[in-house]
């Protein structure tokens, strides 16, 4: 329940003695065009210094606004707050749904997002045009890609491992938040992905621990963060979540059955994604391997 004003002077950065938070950018101005290239690029670079010190405040946004998916994306991925400035009338509560549980508890990363390495010098008009931001939650790695420059063109962009400052396990998992594809991926595995003009990707980079991974309610941008806890028994799982909603699993595995109060439920399988829907928060989802 804190908002500080922009504090990045050093001013304010040796002497705020009572907040571990601190506006990290310029304002958000929703009437100006094209301005969330702009906002992006403050923040996240900013956030390279600033997150040493505290956490970072991206600023308000507006739910009702063309740019409304990038710029609540990139602030559950700040690790920050979530605070909105919509005018009366003017919410718009389909884009603030993505961000945040039932009870209204935002969904956040858990640490302070910063630039992925490979674009740590190739922001603004440099580059291929576009920046990544990425975060964690708990054993989980998302990226955000946003355009960092003003164009009407596709880019094109590149997801791998020695993109992160975080060593990943030999065998991960790539999922894609807006078209639900998934990579099983190695250290060398390059993910090609293509960025319309005024939108955003996200992506959730998951271990493939015991061959499978749980992407959780993919509803969510932060969707691992709607698991509460998983039990492991053998060849079963135990899942407990913190919302309903449609549930996504990966694995390698052949799966023999899925089931909610002691019922199979139907699932879709493609390959191996596994997609549950209408899952319920209040039982134990129990999946059982062959």
């Amino acid at each position: 329940n804190l908002i500080n004003c922009m504090g990045m002077g050093s001013e304010d950065v040796w002497n705020r003695q009572s907040s571990l938070l601190s506006r990290n950018s310029d304002d958000f101005f929703p009437k100006i065009p094209e301005s969330f290239v702009e906002h992006a690029l403050q923040n996240c670079y900013n956030s390279i210094y600033h997150g040493c010190f505290y956490w970072t405040d991206w600023d308000m946004t507006w739910s009702k606004h063309e740019d409304a998916i990038p710029n609540m994306m990139i602030r559950v991925m700040s690790g920050g707050p979530l605070y909105l400035s919509d005018s009366l009338g003017q919410t718009d509560a389909s884009q603030i749904w993505p961000a945040i549980l039932d009870d209204g508890t935002i969904i956040r990363c858990d640490d302070i997002a910063k630039p992925t390495l490979d674009c740590l010098f190739n922001g603004g008009n440099q580059g291929n045009g576009i920046i990544k931001i990425f975060n964690t939650y708990k054993d989980s790695i998302y990226i955000a890609a946003v355009p960092c420059k003003h164009t009407n063109e596709t880019l094109h962009g590149t997801i791998q491992a020695s993109d992160l400052p975080i060593k990943l396990p030999d065998s991960f998992w790539i999922y894609d938040w807006h078209s639900q594809q998934y990579w099983l991926c190695k250290q060398d595995s390059i993910i090609n992905f293509d960025l319309q003009p005024r939108s955003a990707k996200l992506f959730c980079i998951m271990p493939n621990t015991d061959d499978f991974a749980l992407a959780g309610i993919i509803s969510k941008f932060i969707s691992t963060g709607c698991i509460d806890r998983v039990f492991k028994e053998n060849n079963k799982l135990s899942i407990t979540l913190k919302i309903s909603g449609s549930f996504c699993l990966l694995t390698t595995k052949n799966v023999k059955s899925i089931q909610q109060n002691d019922k199979d439920i139907n699932f879709t399988k493609n390959e191996h994604h596994y997609l549950i829907e209408n899952v319920q928060k209040d039982h134990l989802l129990h999946i059982l391997f062959e």
